[in-house]
C-alpha cells in the first residue's frame, strides 16, 4: 500500500546514501533502491530504476548545478536535467576522474546556493571542484576533523547539513563544516527532514 510504503521511508532509520537540493528547494534523497522527492513539503517515494533507469540504485553521491542533477555512482557520473520525467543528458555516464577530476569512490557532495564550487568529500578530506573551469580539476583539499564516515551532505539557503547515520549536524557554512573541533547538535533524519512524526 502506497501510503504504508511512504511512511516506512519517511521513518526509516536506514542512512541515506546521498542527497540534495534543487534550485527550486526541492529535496531529493536517495537510499539504496529507493528515491524520495520532496517538493512544498509534500513527500513521495519511487524506486531509483523507475525515475532514474541508467542508474539502476544505490547512488554514492549528488549534488544539483544549473538545473542539473549530477549522481554519482562507482567510478562514474551520470547527469539529469530536472524535470517531469528528469531526462538523462546524452554522453553520460562518464568517468568520475574525467568530468570532476577526482577519482572515485566519492562519499558525498555538495554544491551551495550561487556558487560554481562542487564540494567533494572522499574519505576524510573535502575537495573544491570549480564546475565553470575547463577541464575541471580538484584543489584545496583539506581533511574534515569531525567526522570520519559522511554517508551524504547538502547545502541550501541555511548553511550545510552533514549527514551520518540517521543523524544530520547542521553547520553555517562549508568553512565552519571543516574547521569545526566540536559536533553541533545532532538531529534526526526521518524526523526533521522527512516530518516523520515519530
Amino acid at each position: 500500500d502506497e501510503s504504508d510504503h511512504l511512511e516506512r521511508e519517511r521513518c526509516s532509520r536506514v542512512h541515506l546514501d546521498a542527497i540534495t537540493s534543487d534550485d527550486d528547494g526541492d529535496l531529493y534523497a536517495f537510499r539504496g533502491h529507493h528515491f524520495i522527492h520532496i517538493d512544498n513539503d509534500t513527500l513521495t517515494s519511487n524506486s531509483i530504476e523507475s525515475t532514474f533507469k541508467e542508474l539502476h540504485s544505490e547512488v554514492d553521491a549528488v549534488f544539483s548545478y544549473q538545473d542539473h542533477l549530477y549522481m554519482i555512482k562507482d567510478d562514474h557520473l551520470y547527469v539529469y536535467k530536472v524535470g517531469e520525467p528528469h531526462t538523462h543528458l546524452d554522453g553520460y555516464p562518464k568517468p568520475v576522474k574525467e568530468e570532476l577530476g577526482i577519482e572515485g569512490p566519492i562519499d558525498a557532495a555538495f554544491v551551495c546556493q550561487d556558487h560554481h564550487i562542487a564540494h567533494i568529500i572522499k574519505g576524510k578530506d573535502i575537495y573544491d571542484v570549480d564546475m565553470s573551469a575547463t577541464p575541471r580539476a580538484p584543489s584545496n583539499k583539506r581533511p574534515i576533523s569531525l567526522l570520519n564516515k559522511v554517508d551524504a551532505a547538502m547545502c541550501g539557503p541555511g548553511g550545510v547539513k552533514v549527514i551520518r547515520g540517521n543523524h544530520f549536524y547542521h553547520f553555517d557554512s562549508v568553512m565552519l563544516f571543516v574547521a569545526s573541533r566540536a559536533l553541533p547538535e545532532q538531529h534526526k533524519v526521518s524526523l526533521e527532514l522527512f516530518g516523520c512524526d515519530h
